[in-house]
């Protein structure tokens, strides 16, 4: 399976956070399909295990058509999660300039309050997080 153009990117920045990279691809199964969420990270010190999705397009014309693919892989992914009880929490990852685009308008404020979805904001010239967005579950 292909890497996502950021996947090395945000496996240093989660290093850089402390973060163990338990797993590169998790796999789901569903009927007859396997889908795959790109990393497993683990933080021994306060004792999580997180899934995260690595997503990133610096295409300004293509920009509501990213947020489009991303949320929807996103959303579901966590919906296969919650099929099956796995309870570790599922992150989008994404570069610092798709969060300052579409994320940060209105439209993105909506998606992301509505759906309760986790973020992590990373710098992709410095290889480093920058933002954790973690709603509460509702």
């Amino acid at each position: 399976m292909k890497k996502d153009r950021y996947h090395d990117t945000v496996v240093k920045a989660l290093k850089k956070d402390r973060w163990t990279i338990t797993k590169k691809q998790v796999a789901l199964r569903t009927d007859f399909r396997i889908l795959f969420i790109d990393l497993e990270a683990t933080n021994n010190e306060h004792k999580l295990v997180i899934l995260i999705e690595i997503k990133g397009s610096e295409n300004e014309n293509a920009e509501v058509h990213e947020f489009y693919n991303a949320v929807g892989q996103y959303l579901t992914y966590r919906a296969l999660l919650d099929s099956v009880s796995d309870k570790r929490d599922l992150y989008l990852a994404i570069p610092e300039t798709a969060y300052k685009g579409i994320f940060t308008q209105d439209i993105g404020h909506k998606v992301l309050e509505e759906f309760q979805i986790r973020l992590i904001v990373f710098k992709a010239e410095s290889e480093e997080i920058i933002k954790w967005i973690n709603p509460l579950k509702p």
